[in-house]
């Protein structure tokens, strides 16, 4: 169990809410959480710890845990994903779902 002000994120978030990761991360077999304060970030072995400096971190319930949106959660993979196709195969795996976890934006 986290602390108030810790979430599940990264790709523990994508694996928790069922997202296939992209190929290049599925050898991230750490867990990772993201806080928004330095005094919650968690220090303990296996654990990556993440801070968040926006003003609010965007969070769900998901089967009883904390976990960063499924928004949050393309960003914070977003990042560190090494090939532009890997983001569309993260969004797409996000929303090829009975029910999809991101929407695209209506034009």
């Amino acid at each position: 169990m986290l602390n108030g002000g810790v979430a599940f994120s990264h790709t523990t978030a994508l694996r928790l809410l069922g997202v296939d990761l992209p190929w290049t991360e599925a050898h991230d077999t750490d867990l990772h959480v993201v806080s928004r304060r330095q005094e919650d970030r968690v220090d303990r072995p296996g654990v990556v710890s993440h801070r968040s400096r926006q003003s609010f971190l965007h969070t769900i319930e998901f089967v009883g845990l904390t976990v960063t949106s499924p928004a949050r959660t393309v960003v914070h993979v977003a990042t560190s994903l090494r090939l532009p196709d890997d983001v569309v195969v993260l969004g797409d795996a996000m929303m090829r779902r009975t029910l999809p976890l991101v929407t695209r934006p209506r034009t």
